[in-house]
């Protein structure tokens, strides 16, 4: 599992402080976690897989996907809490844009998106 969480920190691009930051924990824990032999507590497996997504057989036993599948309405409200915490204020300003829209402002953008396809298909 030692190596498996490894693994999972350098395929998200985390060096170990971004990757205990994330978590919660200490830098030197996540060091304690990635060497082969220590100990991982139930904890540390249920918040590693919380945090990030991650399927606890593949975490335990590294059989099948390291993520679990998210539905719509979870990428959704992942990719909001990634964007509060980012501090991007433009793509924040542009979020709120988007979610104040009417109906008659969807229906222009339908138009559009539409525009846009058929534009592509030529």
């Amino acid at each position: 599992m030692n190596k498996r969480i490894k693994e999972l920190r350098k395929y998200l691009q985390y060096n170990q402080k971004q990757f205990a930051d994330a978590l919660g924990i200490a830098q030197t824990s996540v060091s304690f976690l990635e060497r082969e032999g220590s100990n991982v507590t139930e904890q540390n497996i249920k918040t590693i897989c919380t945090v990030f997504n991650v399927r606890e057989e593949w975490l335990r036993d590294g059989k099948g996907d390291i993520f679990k599948s998210l539905s719509p309405e979870e990428e959704i409200i992942k990719y909001i809490s990634e964007l509060v915490q980012d501090g991007d204020q433009l793509k924040k300003d542009l979020i709120l844009t988007i979610l104040k829209l009417d109906s008659e402002d969807w229906k222009v953008i339908k138009k559009i998106i539409t525009g846009l396809n058929s534009n592509k298909k030529r």
